[in-house]
């Protein structure tokens, strides 16, 4: 659908942005397969349904202003809004499951040992005189 539009200087910079935030779509999510931790796998699915959003933005721009039109046209913002569903519905599932297991996720705090005085022997009721044997 792409290659049509991107040889006409009127739709040249929309197609190229629909096919800029697709693929920047397909790379986050297939990032967030990979995410090495939660925090990871949730900004990367958000930055997915961001793109997917600005794709979506871009098909419809063209849609609209009829340099896209047809069964492929409306097949792909079905498409588009479709995706936009499943990784909002993933967002959103991330963001609970993080906010429920966080405390889990914690490392324990360090113990804090009191300071033990410089020199000698003191006594904590006296002003840091050391007390003879």
């Amino acid at each position: 659908m792409a290659a049509p539009l991107l040889d006409r200087r009127v739709t040249a910079r929309r197609a190229d942005q629909v096919m800029r935030a697709s693929s920047g779509a397909a790379a986050n999510y297939r990032a967030s397969n990979y995410a090495r931790s939660h925090a990871e796998f949730r900004s990367k699915i958000t930055a997915a349904l961001e793109e997917i959003d600005e794709s979506r933005h871009w098909l419809a721009s063209l849609h609209r202003h009829g340099h896209a039109t047809g069964r492929e046209a409306e097949s792909l913002l079905v498409e588009v809004m479709e995706l936009a569903r499943i990784l909002g519905a993933s967002r959103r599932t991330a963001n609970s499951n993080g906010r429920r297991y966080a405390d889990r996720l914690k490392p324990p705090s360090p113990r804090r040992r009191p300071i033990p005085p410089p020199f000698g022997k003191h006594d904590a009721a006296d002003d840091g005189e050391a007390i003879d044997e």
